[in-house]
């Protein structure tokens, strides 16, 4: 008999956690059949940048090693507009029969944000896994089962504290990313993805030493996490690239104009104001 997860979520870039859920849902699920479906204007997230076709890609690439039937459907590309779950969910029950959908303790907790969360919670098999640093989820899915029906059960793997925001923001900056499979590293690097911003990360090496470039690549990162920490909602673009050329006045006597626009004053040379 054929069991069926379906697991959804922007996965740009796709990470080790993920496989890990896919493979307890395997495991505790007895799932045989797993369906990635990749996200495409998602209700409660911002739109990707990298385009569905690479993201789709990657989950294929990444989830080859699952023990089950992999399948990586476009639904949400074909669609137009906002995707909601209850809306997605029983056309893939048409293709599919029935299954599990696969969410996070996260999105169990906001689930009552969601559209129409009951239909979703009544019509469909939700499995949930808890997310370390997050409130226990049983109490939430118990809840929930009473008050609306659901058959929501709570999967004993715990998932780590790992984001693809963090991840791509190291990207990025070209930073050590280690918990990504080796093989979508290899289709990243071929295919030259989240490189939007080389002219700067590849460029502060003529202007700074090595060890400032570090120093560089980590203050942009800390502006990234602090920026969706405190909801600051200042322009992505603009606080990397803030963060990543806040040095190169340091030990540079001419700024040039690829990344200022002016030439640096000459009574500013060698003193604090060519630092600023």
């Amino acid at each position: 008999m054929i069991k069926v997860a379906v697991y959804g979520g922007s996965f740009d870039p796709i990470h080790n956690e993920h496989i890990n859920v896919a493979s307890a849902c395997v495991k505790e699920l007895g799932v045989t059949q797993l369906v990635i479906l990749p996200t495409e204007n998602p209700p409660h997230k911002s739109a990707s940048l990298t385009s569905f076709e690479d993201r789709a890609e990657m989950a294929r690439v990444a989830f080859s090693g699952i023990d089950a039937e992999v399948i990586v459907d476009n639904l949400e590309h074909t669609k137009n507009g906002v995707n909601y779950a209850v809306e997605n969910l029983p056309i893939l029950e048409e293709k599919y029969g029935e299954f599990y959908y696969v969410i996070g303790g996260d999105s169990l907790d906001a689930i009552e944000s969601w559209y129409k969360p009951e239909e979703i919670v009544k019509k469909f098999r939700i499995a949930v896994f808890n997310r370390t640093g997050y409130p226990d989820c049983k109490d939430k899915a118990e809840e929930l089962n009473k008050r609306w029906h659901g058959r929501i059960s709570v999967l004993k793997y715990v998932g780590h504290e790992v984001d693809s925001y963090t991840i791509r923001n190291k990207l990025y900056l070209g930073l050590e990313c280690e918990n990504i499979p080796s093989a979508v590293k290899e289709y990243i690097s071929i295919n030259k993805l989240y490189s939007r911003f080389d002219k700067y990360v590849l460029g502060i090496d003529n202007f700074i030493d090595k060890k400032r470039v570090l120093h560089s690549k980590n203050t942009a990162l800390s502006a990234l996490y602090y920026n969706k920490l405190l909801n600051l909602k200042l322009d992505y673009d603009k606080v990397l690239i803030a963060g990543i050329l806040h040095d190169v006045g340091k030990k540079y006597d001419k700024i040039p104009l690829d990344f200022a626009p002016e030439e640096l004053p000459k009574e500013a040379e060698n003193t604090p104001v060519q630092h600023q």
